[in-house]
């Protein structure tokens, strides 16, 4: 089993506003591990736009757009709202559910 983490432009600028300077750091030391980087596009903005007039939080939004424009198979949330967005190109996981269903591939 093959894991990619994909870092983003909306992960790094939620991370740059964390006011807890221990997880700020320890989220961008983690973020370095990151095997592709989805930047600010017009084709990822407009398919943010589509998602937030279909109720996502603009943010949450530009997370998805992300996702899907780097082709990952999941997208790992723990919010209960972005949880219960479904879309066919992606899976919308919780943390706990991810790694117990990766856990039972390895």
């Amino acid at each position: 089993m093959k894991l990619v983490l994909v870092n983003s432009v909306i992960l790094e600028y939620e991370n740059s506003i964390n006011p807890y300077e221990l997880r700020k750091t320890v989220i961008s030391d983690f973020l370095q591990y990151a095997g592709e980087y989805v930047d600010k596009s017009d084709d990822v903005m407009e398919m943010a736009r589509e998602f937030s007039q279909n109720g996502l939080k603009s943010k949450d939004a530009t997370h998805l757009a992300c996702a899907i424009h780097a082709k990952c198979d999941y997208l790992i949330t723990t919010d209960d709202r972005f949880l219960r967005y479904a879309d066919k190109r992606i899976h919308i996981i919780n943390p706990i559910d991810f790694f117990y269903l990766k856990g039972a591939d390895a």
